[in-house]
């Protein structure tokens, strides 16, 4: 699966309960630069979040973590930067 800047997918294929890996095939570094795009055109920062990639699974995770992180929420089961610091 190649990731195009600009086109348009067939939302057919996949939904929010799709994962990423097992359902879209998604190898690791597919992934790396799906994170990439995201941070770039969201304007957050997916990586620097101790623990939330990990938990990233399926797009609607995705879509909602974003969604809380340009909010200024730290998405549920992420530590912040202090806590993972101190552990």
């Amino acid at each position: 699966m190649q990731i195009q800047q600009g086109s348009t997918p067939d939302t057919g294929s996949f939904s929010a309960q799709s994962r990423f890996v097992t359902d879209l095939g998604m190898k690791s570094l597919e992934l790396i630069g799906l994170v990439f795009i995201c941070e770039q055109t969201f304007g957050v920062s997916l990586i620097s979040q101790p623990g939330l990639l990990a938990k990233l699974e399926t797009i609607g995770q995705a879509v909602d973590a974003i969604r809380k992180l340009q909010l200024g929420y730290l998405p549920e089961g992420c530590a912040s930067s202090d806590e993972a610091r101190a552990s």
